[in-house]
């Protein structure tokens, strides 16, 4: 689906593509995407011009961003253990932000990062709201305000993107969802209810010691 998407819709005149993985963390599911989309703007050009008697030669600088605390030493280890068709530099920093110049990157990249907010919503930061990390079993109150922080962050985000992004250029994002039609308190989230209880235990362990 993103490789047709780029072909289609990526509209930009260019023999240097930058492109960026916002949240890459340090797994390869990064590299293969930045390999995906590499591959993909390739095809685009090289059939665009296979008429030609000679296609110019492509470059990419493909750039590594996630927060400052990322182990980024794991991730170039991995990442020059077989050579790579692109140059690669890393980007330290949150998303929720600026992070390049103006119109200077051609593909802006995130999986399953933008869903993390910037930050708990300061109604929920009380000790009232019962030690969750997640809104799985809370009230209405607590669904309000991370919905309330989500659009705060998107709106930061994609207003970061609109200026770092060339004209023709593309924003790719993949994050989990849930219909609108299905209410939030019918979807379960046992997975973070377990996590919850053991970071708590953690707190209580390192506070008591």
């Amino acid at each position: 689906m993103i490789r047709e998407a780029i072909i289609e819709n990526l509209d930009v005149k260019t023999k240097t593509f930058l492109i960026v993985d916002m949240g890459c963390s340090i797994g390869p599911n990064t590299f293969f995407a930045m390999q995906n989309i590499v591959d993909a703007i390739k095809d685009k050009y090289h059939s665009k011009l296979s008429l030609d008697s000679m296609s110019p030669d492509i470059e990419f600088h493909v750039f590594f961003n996630d927060h400052v605390t990322n182990d980024f030493n794991i991730l170039f280890k991995s990442l020059f253990s077989d050579q790579k068709p692109y140059f690669a530099s890393a980007i330290p920093g949150s998303f929720y932000g600026r992070l390049f110049p103006l119109s200077s990157l051609h593909i802006a990249y995130s999986c399953c990062a933008v869903n993390w907010l910037s930050q708990a919503p300061k109604e929920l930061i009380d000790v009232k709201n019962k030690g969750r990390i997640h809104y799985d079993g809370a009230s209405i109150e607590v669904w309000n305000a991370y919905v309330a922080q989500f659009h705060k962050d998107m709106g930061v985000f994609l207003s970061a993107r609109a200026k770092e992004i060339v004209p023709g250029g593309l924003i790719v994002l993949i994050l989990p969802a849930i219909p609108s039609e299905i209410s939030y308190s019918k979807i379960g989230y046992k997975m973070f209810t377990f996590l919850e209880s053991s970071l708590i235990d953690m707190v209580n362990e390192v506070s008591h010691s």
